[in-house]
């Protein structure tokens, strides 16, 4: 899979998992053990830091240290030079969406 930072971080987060963190690891390693990978584009939050694989790494560390080791190969970083555009699929939703409107609109 492809993604972005910040869906990976959702992707490790035990809440998802009926808020344990032992379910989301056994759900990610049966993925891991089938091969699946998440390639994974850093992210600029609203607050103007950067969310990359490193933050996905830190994260798991903070939940168990076996959890980090046992699933941080899933885990493949996009470098920021051959992916980093700061665009927001909403903000480009919605553009696309004015110009639809204002196609509309008669002559």
């Amino acid at each position: 899979f492809v993604v972005g930072a910040d869906t990976a971080i959702r992707v490790v987060n035990p809440f998802y998992y009926g808020n344990s963190k032992w379910n989301m690891y056994n759900a990610l390693s049966e993925l891991s053990s089938s091969g699946v990978k998440f390639v994974v584009g850093a992210r600029v939050k609203k607050d103007g830091s950067v969310e990359t694989v490193a933050s996905i790494y830190d994260f798991m560390k903070s939940l168990d240290i076996a959890i980090y080791e046992g699933l941080r190969a899933m885990f493949v970083e996009i470098p920021e030079s051959d992916f980093r555009v700061d665009l927001s699929s909403t903000q480009l939703r919605a553009e696309a969406a004015k110009k639809a409107s204002a196609a509309e609109q008669p002559s």
